[in-house]
């Protein structure tokens, strides 16, 4: 595996635990329901500039809305 690989693997290990700690100290000051929303929130605006700032398109049709939705209630809404 390339060494760019590794330095990419690491970053996302780095992120993906940091979310965890963050939340652990978000939840002595708010709610749960508030943190997931800023979180997906933030989450959201940086799609958004990277699938633009790649010159790609964001899927309009209603069936991929729709597929989006059902994602999007699956992953963040139901387990909460």
């Amino acid at each position: 595996m390339p060494i760019a690989t590794w330095g990419l693997l690491l970053l996302l290990s780095f992120v993906w635990s940091l979310s965890f700690t963050t939340a652990e100290i978000l939840l002595e000051t708010a709610l749960p329901f508030t943190i997931v929303f800023y979180r997906v929130l933030i989450a959201s605006l940086i799609m958004i500039v990277l699938i633009r700032g790649l010159g790609k398109r964001i899927p309009y049709a209603p069936r991929a809305l729709f597929f989006l939705f059902l994602m999007g209630l699956t992953n963040n809404a139901l387990p909460f």
